[in-house]
């Protein structure tokens, strides 16, 4: 990963995310004094928080690979299309009130981890994945999806505050440094995801309001579900201990949904939510490093992803 790649997948979507949040925020702050309400500029918000996510992981695909198309033949080409069906379902979430209803989130999910599943495992030739075993693991994924979207939204809904940024931060960064077992450049597509969400950080002490996440958990959890499968049927080999791990992570963050703990102080929450995913995704990622660091000290041979 060279220094072109880290501006392009790390620093620019970060800074740009900072710059334009930090100065929406006081613009809205100073415009909810003069009356307007504060959860109304706080949604509006949120679609600029998925908008700079959609944008970071296209431009990571970008610095990934040089190239941006929406329906390529190779696999590695296609997250930006991953991160269109990310954004359009963080949108709904966003935009839609009834969308907010965990059934609604669950279905959303379904569908849009279903379909980012599809685009990647129907590339698989037959004689990797028969069309049985291949529709059994599109459902499979489908199901960690659902599950997902409605655990990270419900999550960053139940932080609140800046906490919500810190949650989904920390959860993208750990999953992308844990995919490089399989995929090396995970960092450019789920990194984007991580700096924009820190971005929010600043923004919502300037500005408070949980609702300058409505939205990007669903955004969030589609491309980690496009990042894991990816990562487990495109890399050297298939590895299910990674695949459990980082599927498990996203889901591990609802232990701060528990009655007991959601009733506690934000503090607590945001501890509940976020130990146990760091705990898990930490794992996975110590088991990356080792051949993380033999990947990159190798002249030349080995997979590329």
């Amino acid at each position: 990963m060279g220094s072109r790649q880290v501006i392009l997948s790390f620093l620019l979507p970060g800074t740009v995310a900072a710059v334009l949040l930090i100065a929406a925020a006081v613009v809205l702050r100073a415009a909810c004094r003069r009356g307007a309400t504060q959860s109304r500029m706080g949604v509006q918000l949120s679609w600029l928080v998925i908008l700079l996510v959609f944008g970071g992981v296209v431009l990571g695909s970008y610095a990934w690979q040089t190239r941006i198309d929406l329906w390529p033949r190779q696999a590695q080409y296609r997250f930006p299309a991953v991160a269109i069906i990310a954004a359009a379902v963080g949108l709904v979430v966003a935009i839609v009130p009834i969308a907010r209803r965990t059934w609604v989130l669950s279905a959303l999910g379904l569908v849009g981890g279903g379909f980012v599943s599809w685009m990647f495992l129907s590339l698989l030739h037959e004689s990797v994945m028969g069309a049985s075993l291949r529709w059994l693991w599109i459902v499979v994924s489908a199901v960690v999806a659902g599950l997902s979207v409605a655990t990270l939204e419900r999550v960053v809904e139940r932080v609140d505050g800046w906490r919500g940024g810190v949650v989904v931060s920390v959860l993208a960064g750990l999953l992308a440094l844990g995919a490089t077992m399989s995929f090396a450049n995970a960092p450019l597509i789920l990194g984007p995801v991580a700096m924009v969400s820190l971005a929010t950080v600043p923004a919502a002490v300037i500005f408070p309001g949980h609702v300058y996440m409505r939205g990007v958990g669903a955004t969030a959890a589609i491309v980690i579900v496009g990042v894991v499968v990816f990562a487990n049927w495109f890399g050297d080999r298939e590895r299910w201990v990674m695949y459990a791990l980082l599927v498990a992570a996203p889901l591990s963050t609802g232990l701060c949904l528990l009655p007991r703990i959601s009733r506690r102080g934000a503090t607590l929450r945001l501890v509940a939510a976020a130990l146990p995913a760091v705990v898990i995704a930490g794992i996975q990622a110590a088991r990356a490093i080792p051949p993380l660091i033999e990947s990159m000290s190798q002249s030349d041979g080995g997979y590329d992803y």
